[in-house]
């Protein structure tokens, strides 16, 4: 899981994981800061909340590994932060483009 989770496809690695091993397949610290720290990343991190967003624990740790990604990290960080508090969070840097995730300049 941590190794798909820090990869480009990773997103379809991780839905084909738990199609076939369901419950069985844990979400770890470590898929996730994998994750939040990949610049594709924001896809993957989004599709572990919308699927097993209530068990997922989010650690300072994660938080810190959204933080340090360039690419995509004000993304990730605002579903990790909306996924804690259970409402939508504001933006964390309002006035500032946006930069697809995934695009690098």
């Amino acid at each position: 899981m941590k190794s798909a989770a820090g990869t480009r496809d990773g997103k379809e690695v991780i839905e084909y994981l738990l199609n076939r091993q369901g419950l069985h397949v844990r979400i770890t610290e470590e898929a996730l800061k994998s994750a939040a720290g990949n610049p594709n990343g924001k896809e993957i991190v989004e599709f572990l909340l919308d699927r097993r967003g209530p068990e997922v624990q989010i650690t300072e740790d994660i938080l810190k590994s959204a933080a340090g990604n360039l690419i995509c990290g004000e993304g990730i960080l605002e579903l990790l932060t909306t996924n804690l508090n259970g409402k939508r969070a504001r933006s964390l840097s309002p006035g500032r483009r946006r930069q697809p995730c995934g695009v690098y300049q």
